[in-house]
């Protein structure tokens, strides 16, 4: 029998003698609420589990530069993004997750300067993204939670690592301090059962709220908003 089926056997008997009057059996799938009344909590599936994963794929910015620097963005521009997450799922349908993330960002831009005529440039830094995301999943009970959908939606913290480099045709390379907004960050999560978790594709979309800014002894100079689609695809393992 399928390690994830349960048997349940069902028997009639007259009190008084002990006769078996009727007996039955029916076949109970792991992942049915009515199974939990007839066994025991410590056999039957957690309401509430944890779980951690990794993913990795490709993220498409579109920048917009502020109107403190003179030029045009050049976009679209991809990047490779890993990531590794952690959830505590409260249902097999509710969750919170908490994520890090490798972000390498790349700001290329070209335009005309009065004194040198046309030049191009670039931002360039890494940061931590930091998501904290409230996700939802509807789970196909018909197949055992082979088959899997959600979505989910929170905020997201970004750290720098290191400086940011200002590189240009016209002037000197030169590195910054910096620090980067809050973005906003929605998306939806397919996945497939397999194994001990979920084989699964991260579709996502984010946005800053504000604008990146390099700081110096001069004060600050706001740079460029972010918006991001992601595309990634990973395994989250479920902890039970």
């Amino acid at each position: 029998m399928d390690e994830s089926t349960y048997q349940l056997h069902v028997k009639s008997i007259r009190v008084e003698t002990g006769e078996i009057i009727a007996a039955d059996s029916i076949d109970v799938k792991e992942n049915e609420r009515r199974l939990r009344y007839f066994i025991p909590p410590d056999v039957a599936e957690k309401s509430s589990f944890f779980s951690a994963g990794a993913r990795a794929g490709l993220s498409v910015n579109i920048n917009s530069l502020s109107s403190d620097i003179t030029g045009e963005a050049d976009n679209p521009h991809a990047g490779f993004e890993p990531a590794i997450f952690g959830a505590f799922h409260f249902t097999d349908w509710l969750a919170v997750q908490a994520e890090v993330v490798f972000s390498p960002n790349k700001v290329f831009y070209s335009g005309d300067d009065p004194g040198f005529g046309g030049y191009t440039a670039s931002f360039e830094s890494g940061s931590l993204r930091i998501p904290l995301l409230v996700s939802f999943t509807y789970n196909d009970p018909e197949k055992l939670k082979k088959f899997t959908i959600g979505g989910f939606a929170g905020i997201g913290f970004n750290i720098p690592l290191g400086a940011m480099k200002l590189k240009s045709s016209i002037l000197d390379e030169s590195s910054y301090r910096f620090s980067m907004p809050v973005s906003y960050i929605a998306g939806f999560k397919p996945g497939l059962r397999l194994g001990s978790g979920l084989l699964l594709a991260d579709i996502r979309f984010s946005g800053d709220i504000a604008k990146t800014v390099v700081h110096d002894t001069s004060g600050t100079l706001a740079l460029y908003t972010r918006n991001a689609l992601s595309f990634s695809v990973g395994y989250e393992y479920w902890i039970k």
